[in-house]
């Protein structure tokens, strides 16, 4: 009986090495923004896309980070008096905020998925976790959308003020 709930036991843990490996290689390879943070907000960990992105070159850079230092300073007063209140009352916030590059300046529009994570026994927040997307690219083609359509707004209504004042000349 000893053998059998030992070789178990080797069983279950190599199969949870396995799973965190899968885990970890999932969250390194993925082309979005993947980090966690401290209850306080402080590091703890962000993918390599997250740190290309943001312009931290290191999890030691990381770990001396707090995220509200991830955004432009104009944007941190939204962060800290909505957002994180309503992390922490619901768990969960989702929506378009703006990144700001540490060695460039560059703005960021990113998608910002962040949630509570909890001590998996008591329950209790531990940690802050986050998803986030580059959407540079939406909103550039978004802008040029905009463009387009206040053109041919513009053009569809010109000929139209044009013949009614034609129109009014002959009458």
């Amino acid at each position: 009986a000893v053998v059998a709930g030992s070789t178990r036991d080797i069983t279950n843990r190599k199969h949870a090495e396995e799973d965190q490996q899968r885990l970890s290689a999932l969250v390194e390879n993925s082309v979005d923004f993947i980090g966690m943070a401290d209850i306080h907000g402080m590091g703890l960990f962000l993918n390599q896309a997250g740190q290309e992105l943001i312009g931290l070159n290191s999890q030691e850079t990381v770990r001396k980070t707090n995220i509200i230092d991830c955004f432009p300073v104009d944007e941190r007063p939204f962060i800290e008096e909505h957002v994180l209140p309503t992390v922490m009352k619901n768990g969960a916030w989702t929506g378009e905020t703006r990144f700001q590059h540490f060695l460039s300046g560059r703005i960021i529009p990113v998608t910002w998925n962040v949630f509570v994570i909890n001590d998996a026994q008591t329950g209790e927040p531990t940690g802050l976790g986050c998803i986030s997307q580059d959407i540079t690219e939406r909103k550039k083609l978004e802008r040029q959308k905009d463009d387009f359509m206040g053109i041919v707004s513009h053009e569809l209504k010109t000929p139209v003020t044009s013949i009614k004042a034609f129109t009014q000349v002959l009458q």
